[in-house]
């Protein structure tokens, strides 16, 4: 997963800053499980089961894309995710829209030919107003295919006028948490389902925070993972992260 770096101020619509309202539904983990197969894919199953309130979701990533080939270790892996109650995505780059709308087209049918995934990831996502209708083009192409989600990851800010083209935004992917300033802001204006966070070199897991951060995001991650490989591992609070997402509700 890359992180984007384009500051996009100029590009947040004035909204009134909403008050914190109590969720409405739960607010879930969406994991990047960035290694191949080994503990944390077994350890992500448990916790699951540890919280079955808390929706999980699991983006994979074989290799920079489904891969060359068909792996069989990742397709039963993939499968024994599923099988727990775990929607899987694949992880996909598109380059800031500068891959061909075919190319990434075929990389989404190997996902789903390869692994039937339930979904998929768009890193690198163009937040740039009028890219917009690049990703609602690979969204109509999943669901032609029979997948139920496409996730778009600018790492940043999106302009409003994105709010559709895919189904859910990671709008922060950054070190540390963000503020709740940020989280709430415009995005209060939509479901929270629409907008995830990913935050990695949290050393301590703030409780309060995510419990506040909730009222807003549909999914987060919060890891103690460093750069440049903070998603090879579950983090190491994994299960105070689960609690206090379950002790939220919805």
């Amino acid at each position: 997963m890359v992180v984007s770096v384009i500051l996009l101020s100029a590009f947040v619509p004035i909204f009134a800053p909403a008050e914190a309202a109590p969720a409405s539904t739960p607010t879930g983990i969406m994991v990047p499980l960035f290694s191949y197969l080994g503990p944390s894919w077994s350890q992500l199953i448990t916790f699951h089961q540890q919280y079955p309130t808390v929706p999980m979701i699991a983006v994979v990533d074989p290799g920079r894309g489904p891969g060359s080939f068909r792996d069989p270790n990742f397709q039963l892996g993939i499968q024994s995710l599923q099988n727990a109650g775990i929607p899987v995505l694949g992880y996909i780059v598109t380059d800031y829209a500068n891959v061909a709308l075919q190319s990434v087209e075929a990389t989404i049918t190997n996902y789903w030919n390869w692994y039937h995934v339930d979904g998929t990831m768009l890193d690198q996502l163009n937040n740039t107003v009028g890219e917009q209708g690049y990703y609602s083009t690979l969204t109509s192409f999943d669901r032609s295919l029979g997948m139920a989600m496409t996730v778009g990851n600018p790492g940043a800010e999106v302009p409003a006028s994105f709010v559709g083209s895919v189904d859910n935004f990671v709008i922060y992917e950054s070190p540390g948490v963000p503020s709740l300033t940020f989280i709430a802001g415009w995005h209060a204006s939509y479901p929270k389902s629409d907008w995830i966070i990913t935050a990695y070199g949290v050393d301590n897991l703030n409780a309060t925070w995510v419990r506040s951060a909730s009222q807003y995001l549909g999914y987060l991650y919060v890891t103690d993972g460093a750069w440049p490989n903070p998603y090879t591992v579950l983090p190491s609070y994994m299960g105070t992260l689960m609690s206090t997402l379950a002790g939220v509700g919805g």
